[in-house]
């Protein structure tokens, strides 16, 4: 599959001065947060996000397996920690 181009064509890198996601989807308070009616006007399917400041059990990475994104049920959990994304370890 190609890539999906984007609207917008940068020639340069981008010299980021803050600690966070370039783009404020990607990362979320509360689980509940993905299913909120604001959040879903700009989610698309095949997103990840990361839930921050929740309970342990609800903590972690979520997958949008289909929209919207305002049905709990299309959201799946992917991991809590980075050996159960991708068997890595963090250092």
């Amino acid at each position: 599959m190609a890539i999906i181009k984007g609207d917008v064509q940068y020639t340069s890198s981008f010299d980021v001065q803050k600690r966070g996601p370039l783009d404020g989807k990607v990362r979320v308070g509360l689980k509940t947060d993905l299913v909120d009616v604001e959040f879903a006007k700009y989610s698309w399917a095949g997103m990840i996000v990361s839930v921050t400041d929740d309970t342990d059990e609800n903590k972690g990475a979520y997958f949008l397996k289909a929209l919207p994104s305002s049905e709990e049920g299309n959201w799946e959990k992917v991991g809590s920690s980075l050996s159960e994304i991708d068997g890595g370890e963090f250092e």
